[in-house]
């Protein structure tokens, strides 16, 4: 308590105040509550840390010395953080017991916990959102697989044409993909558009993923592709399969 007044800041403070310069041996002014107000020398700067939220950017943050302004905590609220091998609520009572008797514990959580309370609202938020996506992307799938392949069904006439004309299995099937997979490209070039534009709307709720995540956009156009494909492939090798004048009497 009766060093000389100390203090460490974080990057964000260091960025912002001493930028391109070494903010050790700096100082800073430190108001007290009586109003007067004292200056700090900083000894150490440490990496930005989440406090309050998960998003946004990090706040400018001074690390005082409890005994050189205790009055700078508040008397009535301090909270202790301490890595336990075990569980922290079994644990916390008797560990603080052993250092003072006189010493009131009061809601002792897992750091597991604190994050999970912080992070609800997002939580249930996106629980939301990815239901009403998943749901939308299964009737996309049924209406793909269904427009797909009755278009391709009311072609086995024209497939037994060709294949009696003696164009080969691997000439339809090219055909057929070339002509179905077109319409589906295009809808997934304009999907992408739109979803790449209103995902930022939701990038608020997003924590160390960004709203246009490459992988989950090459995932959704993978689903999308393989559903088209299997629409075109299984009406087709029906047809490719059965016998010209069959085919020529399908309706």
């Amino acid at each position: 308590a009766g060093a000389a007044r100390v203090a460490i800041i974080n990057e964000a403070l260091a960025e912002r105040q001493w930028r391109g310069r070494n903010p050790i041996g700096g100082r800073v002014r430190f108001g007290a509550v009586d109003g007067a107000a004292e200056l700090f020398t900083i000894v150490g700067v440490v990496h930005n840390a989440k406090q309050d939220e998960w998003i946004g950017t990090p706040k400018d943050e001074i690390y005082l010395s409890y005994f050189q302004r205790a009055d700078a905590f508040g008397q009535s609220n301090l909270t202790l953080v301490a890595r336990t091998n075990g569980e922290p609520e079994k644990l916390a009572q008797p560990a603080l017991s052993a250092v003072d008797t006189n010493l009131a514990v009061s809601e002792v959580r897992s750091m597991e916990r604190v994050i999970g309370d912080s992070l609800w609202r997002s939580r249930v938020a996106m629980l939301l959102l990815a239901t009403f996506a998943g749901l939308s992307a299964l009737l996309a799938g049924i209406g793909i697989y269904g427009v797909i392949s009755y278009s391709v069904k009311r072609r086995t006439q024209e497939i037994g044409i060709r294949m009696a004309l003696g164009a080969t299995p691997w000439a339809v099937l090219r055909l057929a993909f070339g002509e179905g997979l077109r319409p589906i490209m295009a809808g997934i070039v304009i999907g992408f558009a739109g979803a790449s534009a209103l995902s930022r709307l939701m990038a608020s709720l997003l924590y160390g993923v960004s709203a246009t995540d490459p992988s989950t956009f090459a995932g959704v156009l993978f689903v999308l592709i393989a559903i088209a494909a299997s629409a075109i492939s299984i009406p087709a090798l029906r047809a490719i399969r059965l016998d010209p004048v069959q085919a020529l009497r399908e309706e």
